[in-house]
């Protein structure tokens, strides 16, 4: 019976093995992710990450989706690209918008913006000046995980839970020997 017993304990503990050490690796990327993001005001290096609040942009993401842009010219954005910007009425906000199309007016590049659910094109076009850059990702729901993140309660119980996690994986290799 033990030696039955025996190949299947070793594939369970290689299992628990892998699966903590993804967790733990992946509680590790969030957490240092989270303190970039507060430390940088949601700059990560070269890029800004921005969590959507509204679905204008629906089905390609929705409320709560987080998106990374990147700085780029203005004459590299093309028809179809999804930009962020500031809107001139307000500057401290930032929007992200496909461009339906590109004028140019006295020597400036303007972007026609529009949400992918809204029917009405975007009532002022985007002077080259506000451009914050082009997403180039997003991941839907990761920014209302990133948000309940930025809690201090959420990384002391994520090293706690990381430690508890590298306490069980040193516990299964001690049994093995």
């Amino acid at each position: 019976m033990k030696e039955v017993l025996k190949p299947i304990l070793t594939v369970v503990k290689v299992v628990l093995n892998i699966v903590l050490t993804v967790l733990i690796v992946g509680i590790s990327a969030l957490v240092i992710l989270t303190m970039l993001t507060n430390k940088n005001q949601g700059k990560i290096f070269v890029a800004s990450s921005y969590i959507v609040q509204s679905n204008s942009m629906e089905p390609t993401f929705e409320a709560g989706a987080l998106i990374v842009s990147v700085a780029i010219k203005p004459e590299n954005i093309k028809k179809r690209d999804i930009i962020t910007f500031r809107p001139a009425a307000y500057p401290e906000t930032n929007v992200t918008h496909r461009v339906i199309d590109i004028v140019e007016e006295e020597g400036q590049i303007k972007f026609m913006t529009q949400g992918d659910a809204n029917n009405v094109v975007d009532k002022n076009l985007v002077d080259q000046d506000n451009l914050v850059g082009k997403t180039i990702l997003w991941i839907p729901s990761f920014g209302i995980i990133l948000n309940d993140m930025r809690n201090p309660f959420f990384i002391i119980v994520a090293f706690i839970l990381m430690a508890l996690l590298f306490s069980i994986q040193f516990l299964v290799k001690d049994e093995k020997n």
